[in-house]
């Protein structure tokens, strides 16, 4: 039987990523990814408002969680240690029990926990079936414009619509010049490619970027070893100074065609990087998540992604939580 975990009583939201049981499962972790940025800067604004707190359920370290805010962030050594006081870690638990839980991906089904908590709010995110989840104590942070499912979760009991931001207030500015390469990110939480397909992918870039050069980033370096030579660089997440190491992204497919996190592409546009998108054909007919992002940046630039302390998510949150 699980051991039941319980979190302080005192703390009124724990903010988290969802987490994966069965560490054999590819992708069981999500790692260095987007995530763990969207819990750091909803902390960062919903800490003044609501008695709130970091919950890290996989095998990051505090170091690995440092160097990550450290090369993104502007945030000063007295900042960095209120994250670090106001981080609790507990791995993969079964059984978990506390007041209120902010899941920041939504990916509640695959997770095999039972939660016992009087509000569970997520972000849409992986699994477009939110809406199906009955529960009163279930709240839905959903954008509309990236799912064709809109009207199904409009008509939700407990569902509102929501568009995740990014807070670029706090970003570190730039003090060096970016290094001249493309950057491939594979994470295995989702963007592990074939070996094959990655060559392929390569290979053809080459042809409209004669003698490119490339960094991969990845948390599994072991896997794409053999890619290793004088224009691919093979990097582990995570990346001290990361900022710089790249000018130009691929953003590359994801199986399950859905994206609600595509953070990269938009610090791109922030720090007037450039990317490109290498996909099927019919791709981003599925994946609305994707397609509403670059529409968006296309048309209306970053500003209605900033996040800033006045954010509406704070007044939703506590309404769900009072």
């Amino acid at each position: 039987m699980a051991k039941l975990k319980i979190l302080d009583k005192n703390i009124d939201l724990y903010i988290c990523h969802s987490w994966f049981n069965n560490a054999n499962e590819p992708g069981s972790e999500h790692g260095i990814s987007g995530h763990i940025f969207e819990m750091i800067e909803y902390y960062w604004i919903l800490k003044d408002n609501i008695n709130c707190k970091l919950l890290w359920t996989e095998s990051l370290t505090w170091d690995q969680i440092e160097l990550s805010i450290r090369s993104k962030y502007n945030f000063n050594d007295n900042e960095i240690f209120n994250i670090q006081m106001n981080s609790e870690f507990i791995y993969k638990p079964l059984l978990l029990k506390g007041n209120n839980i902010l899941i920041v991906d939504g990916n509640i089904k695959r997770m095999k926990s039972t939660l016992l908590f009087k509000n569970i709010i997520m972000f849409s995110c992986g699994d477009r079936d939110l809406y199906k989840l009955k529960d009163t104590k279930y709240h839905i942070f959903q954008d509309e414009s990236t799912t064709p499912y809109g009207q199904v979760y409009k008509s939700g009991p407990r569902t509102q619509q929501y568009t995740k931001k990014i807070l670029f207030d706090r970003f570190k500015p730039t003090s060096k010049q970016f290094k001249k390469r493309t950057l491939l990110y594979l994470t295995g939480n989702c963007r592990k490619m074939d070996i094959d397909k990655l060559k392929q992918l390569i290979e053809e870039y080459n042809k409209e970027v004669p003698r490119g050069t490339y960094l991969i980033a990845t948390d599994e370096p072991e896997y794409y070893k053999e890619l290793e030579s004088d224009n691919i660089e093979i990097k582990k997440m995570p990346i001290d100074d990361f900022l710089y190491e790249f000018d130009n992204y691929i953003y590359t497919p994801l199986t399950r065609r859905w994206d609600c996190s595509n953070r990269l592409l938009v610090e791109c546009k922030y720090y007037g990087k450039t990317f490109q998108l290498k996909l099927p054909k019919d791709y981003k007919n599925d994946d609305l998540a994707l397609r509403s992002r670059h529409i968006t940046l296309c048309s209306e630039g970053i500003k209605p992604l900033s996040l800033k302390p006045t954010d509406s998510i704070i007044n939703k949150i506590k309404d769900c939580i009072k």
